[in-house]
């Protein structure tokens, strides 16, 4: 997200051109697959970040500066606001499904793909990556 929705969520700096990209390739298979391999596949952490190859020439790409767009829109269209009581306190809590974006994520996988120069049977593979746990139809 461009904004903080949590004080769970920590800030990244980042170039203003380059929010959009680096938006996308946090949300890519490609992002995924590092995590589940290199992680404790419960948090997100600053390292795991940190892991993830950022080839330079995605960095001024502007089909997926597009993709942001389209995928944080889709996010909030689809999100579900949730009451939840925390610390003897009820407030709103807003849960995002990304199995509902999974057709534009798939789209910045096949964008992303071509700066990571990947075979089409890499790209199958990463798209359809532990699909069945993660693209859980709601």
């Amino acid at each position: 997200f461009k904004t903080k929705i949590s004080n769970e969520y920590k800030r990244i700096l980042l170039k203003n051109e380059h929010v959009d990209q680096i938006l996308c390739l946090l949300s890519s298979s490609i992002c995924y697959w590092i995590w589940i391999n290199c992680s404790d596949c419960y948090h997100v952490t600053k390292s795991d970040i940190c892991m993830t190859p950022v080839p330079k020439s995605i960095l001024n790409n502007d089909t997926l500066k597009k993709l942001s767009s389209n995928l944080l829109n889709d996010l909030e269209k689809h999100k579900i606001i949730k009451l939840i009581n925390r610390g003897g306190e009820r407030r709103e809590e807003s849960q995002y499904n990304l199995s509902k974006s999974k057709d534009l994520i798939d789209q910045i996988d096949l964008e992303l793909a071509k700066h990571f120069d990947l075979s089409e049977e890499e790209i199958y593979f990463m798209i359809n990556y532990d699909s069945q746990n993660r693209i859980m139809k709601n």
